[in-house]
């Protein structure tokens, strides 16, 4: 990370407001995570051809971004992740973090180890730490580590595969923990993962307990 944006003033504030040991941590676990599961079929065999994606990009929230991002009807979770910066006036940046694949989803993919009928439960016991569907030693870990880092960093998590929808702020005073009431279903499906984190890059910010 330092060699790509060391020469720009943008290294200094990433590294002073995350850490770049941090944010390099984060991008790696869910690279990786598309990596195991974003290409391959249902079957888990590896696609000949695969799309995966990662899109990082700093954005400068107003009232009215907020506003418009939580609708008429806002979710448990965005209306933490707009209470939380109530007060801090107009100075809100955010560094975003977004990872895609086009593979079938992980939820799909790890079923029948989890042997759960409810897809919901499956997701749970992928968010479980140690918990992987892969054969290999020293896995399973990787999602635990981004909702540490995310908890720690007062970030949000978005979460989207098959029919499901995973939100959730954090701060201060949050649980790590993903919960029933963090996951929706949704009356429609889409193929893949995407993963989305929005980090502050105040200092100080969103320590309060929100």
């Amino acid at each position: 990370l330092g060699d790509q944006i060391g020469g720009s003033s943008r290294f200094p504030r990433l590294d002073e407001a995350i850490g770049i040991h941090d944010l390099s941590d984060l991008l790696w676990e869910v690279f990786k995570n598309t990596h195991d599961h974003g290409r391959a079929d249902s079957l888990g065999n590896n696609l000949p051809l695969n799309f995966r994606g990662l899109i990082i990009q700093q954005q400068d929230l107003s009232d009215g971004f907020l506003d418009s991002w939580c609708g008429e009807n806002p979710t448990e979770a965005q209306e933490q992740f707009r209470s939380n910066w109530t007060g801090f006036g107009k100075n809100r940046h955010i560094l975003d973090l977004s990872v895609i694949d086009f593979g079938v989803g992980f939820v799909e993919l790890a079923k029948d180890k989890a042997k759960g009928n409810d897809d919901i439960d499956v997701l749970l016991k992928c968010l479980e730490q140690g918990w992987t569907r892969l054969q290999r030693k020293n896995r399973g870990d990787g999602l635990t580590k981004v909702l540490n880092n995310v908890n720690r960093h007062s970030g949000w998590l978005r979460i989207r595969t098959g029919n499901l929808l995973l939100e959730k702020a954090f701060s201060s005073s949050s649980e790590v923990n993903i919960s029933r009431k963090d996951i929706r279903k949704l009356n429609h499906s889409v193929m893949g993962t995407s993963v989305h984190i929005s980090i502050p890059l105040n200092r100080n910010v969103l320590h309060t307990g929100g």
